[in-house]
């Protein structure tokens, strides 16, 4: 079911932008892309890592012309190379483990390696659907035992705050608490419109350490394009309508990491609850 999913929201996408590219991103190299849906994984595929994938591509007539034996779960399999040329692993590179995606390629790639010669040669006319499985790092042990331990700690932290303020989650994930605050109405966000929104962000003790309305000024982004916003935004924006508000509570992993905020005012290793409001989506 997930896999046929997967597929038919690609065909439907693709129905609508394969000749626009509306909805479509745009890296430096001239790689067109499109989120469709985002998986749990907190950090991107890099160089040299191996990824687990599932590829299939779509002629200008939106007909399926290769897809790697899903039926049967095998996915492609490879090791990133260089990740800015427009390349397959510049497309990877953009990717969370779980997240799926469409691709138009600036350049030909070797789609006759990729589909086992059942494909010769990459056209133009060509769309690729990705659907990043796995992300393996193969000059590490996963994560060392310092990391792991840190990790289950913030959970065990952030498990103790929902109680202790008795939030019982609209949605989560591990690492990720949602809960809707007020209903908007009725339209989501989708990958790729420009959105507008309102915030406050607080530590676990209620300090606040940042709040746009006090600032006064929107924070606005285009939702789906790489390193805008905190992983725990992405997330929660496609979960709540425009006008609606929701509370983000999450661990480090999905917000400033291992080395905290860029201005300092986070440090490193730290849950943060965010309260967002979806004013508007073009």
């Amino acid at each position: 079911m997930r896999i046929c999913l997967f597929v038919c929201l690609l065909v439907l996408f693709n129905a609508c932008d394969i000749n626009k590219w509306d909805g479509f991103s745009l890296t430096s190299s001239g790689l067109y892309y499109k989120l469709h849906t985002l998986g749990e994984g907190e950090k991107k595929a890099e160089s040299k890592n191996q990824v687990f994938a599932e590829i299939t591509v779509l002629n200008n007539n939106k007909e399926i012309v290769f897809r790697n034996g899903m039926a049967q779960g095998a996915v492609l399999k490879v090791e990133l190379g260089s990740t800015s040329n427009g390349s397959l692993s510049e497309a990877i590179s953009l990717l969370h483990s779980g997240d799926s995606a469409s691709f138009i390629f600036p350049n030909s790639i070797d789609i006759a390696t990729i589909s086992n010669g059942k494909i010769k040669e990459w056209k133009d006319s060509y769309v690729m659907g990705i659907k990043l499985n796995r992300i393996v790092d193969k000059n590490k042990t996963n994560t060392s035992i310092e990391v792991q331990e840190k990790d289950l700690d913030e959970l065990k932290i952030l498990r103790a705050y929902l109680l202790e303020n008795d939030i019982n989650p609209t949605r989560h994930i591990q690492g990720v608490y949602l809960k809707v605050i007020k209903k908007g109405n009725g339209v989501k966000a989708q990958s790729g419109q420009n959105l507008w929104i309102n915030y406050k962000g607080n530590f676990l003790d209620g300090k606040e350490f940042d709040n746009t309305k006090k600032l006064g000024q929107l924070l606005d982004f285009q939702l789906g394009k790489p390193d805008q916003v905190i992983r725990a935004f992405e997330i929660a924006l496609h979960h709540i309508d425009v006008g609606g508000k929701i509370q983000v509570i999450c661990s480090s992993e999905f917000a400033f990491g291992e080395k905290g905020s860029s201005t300092g005012i986070v440090p490193p290793y730290t849950p943060v609850v965010y309260e967002i409001e979806l004013v508007r989506a073009i």
